[in-house]
């Protein structure tokens, strides 16, 4: 994973979009876990064109509360799918 995120030092712009969540009630009190989905979108330019860097990904998550604030405990990202589309207009 961290080789993967450093590659992002490079992208000027970047877009999250959360898809969808799920959240359940742990076991123990105080504990839940959750799937989160999201598109996390990386505009690049490489001679003139731009283009959008697409990973649908998910976290699935472990979370416990703390002094009455939720927290994620544990989180394992997996990257679903890549894509790569062109962009007409980007604001950078």
């Amino acid at each position: 994973m961290v080789r993967a995120l450093s590659t992002l030092e490079a992208v000027p712009v970047t877009s999250h979009e959360l898809a969808g969540e799920v959240f359940d009630a742990g076991d123990e009190p105080g504990t839940a876990s959750g799937y989160v989905t999201c598109v996390a979108h990386h505009i690049t330019e490489h001679d003139g064109k731009r283009t959008d860097l697409a990973w649908h990904l998910h976290y699935t998550d472990a979370y416990t509360r703390h002094d009455g604030m939720w927290r994620i405990a544990r989180r394992a990202l997996q990257i679903d799918w890549i894509e790569t589309r062109p962009v007409r207009k980007a604001r950078t």
